[in-house]
């Protein structure tokens, strides 16, 4: 009876691997390529300076931070106008990804109702739409580190990873708010005074160091910490993040993405019939 029943368990494993898959689309990779065109094209339409507002806007806000903390307030933080950008820059692709995800399912009802279209996918076109902005900013930040003689070293080419982390979250938060505003219309006001509490429980314009001890619980709680804590590391020291700062990402990531998954495919159906 053991080996059918290990038959069983493995089957179901990889089917349960399998769904977690599908949620990026693999079989509609064409259409997912269309909606992410269409999102480009009318976010940029008629505009004069096109994808340079994807850095211009987080850029200014990064600057006026980057007075206010270092020359007012005087942080002492090593090459602080890097570590602000390597901070502002995900995090505004990050707010990117929540406000489209959140609209997503319900401006897009219409075609949902006039083609196949697996919901998932509008939310993750949003969030492909939202990293092809942010990916022309990041030579930016280089260029930066490189003023300011940051050491460049081998733990650049970690930033990719926690951006893919940084991903998946965002991801998975669109995919969260987008299934919830088809039931509750204040969840974006309830998203908005949430997001102005997560930004300051996010290390983005400080060292997790710099919170008092008794404080410092809440900043790990915060599933997106480690992520940008390890990204200002590298970006303004070029330290390499140790373990635990990767496995924290890692676990925090792979519980956020696990929940997501579970709400939407209990959902989805539900959802299709509520819009």
């Amino acid at each position: 009876m053991s080996q059918p029943l290990q038959g069983q368990s493995s089957a179901f494993q990889s089917n349960k691997i399998q769904n977690m898959v599908d949620l990026f689309c693999p079989y509609h990779k064409f259409l997912v390529f269309n909606l992410v065109q269409r999102n480009l094209k009318l976010k940029y339409k008629k505009s004069v300076l096109g994808f340079l507002w994807s850095f211009i806007s987080p850029a200014t806000t990064a600057l006026v931070y980057y007075v206010v903390f270092k020359h007012v307030m005087k942080v002492s933080i090593p090459n602080y106008l890097t570590f602000i950008l390597m901070g502002i820059l995900p995090w505004n692709f990050l707010l990117t990804c929540l406000g489209a995800g959140l609209d997503s399912l319900v401006t897009n009802h219409n075609l949902l109702n006039k083609i196949p279209l697996p919901i998932h996918a509008l939310p993750l076109a949003e969030c492909l739409s939202a990293i092809i902005n942010f990916t022309f900013s990041l030579p930016v930040i280089l260029v930066v580190a490189l003023l300011l003689h940051v050491p460049i070293t081998w733990g650049y080419l970690l930033i990719p990873f926690f951006l893919f982390l940084l991903f998946l979250q965002s991801f998975s938060y669109a995919l969260l708010l987008g299934v919830g505003f088809v039931y509750f219309k204040d969840l974006r006001h309830a998203v908005s005074v949430t997001i102005q509490l997560l930004f300051y429980f996010t290390p983005i314009l400080y060292k997790v160091e710099m919170v008092p001890e008794s404080f410092r619980g809440f900043v790990y709680l915060n599933p997106l910490s480690m992520i940008f804590s390890s990204m200002n590391q590298i970006a303004s020291e070029g330290i390499i993040p140790s373990p635990i700062q990767f496995l924290h990402a890692t676990f925090a990531t792979v519980v956020v993405f696990t929940i997501a998954y579970f709400t939407f495919k209990k959902h989805q159906y539900k959802v299709i019939e509520s819009l």
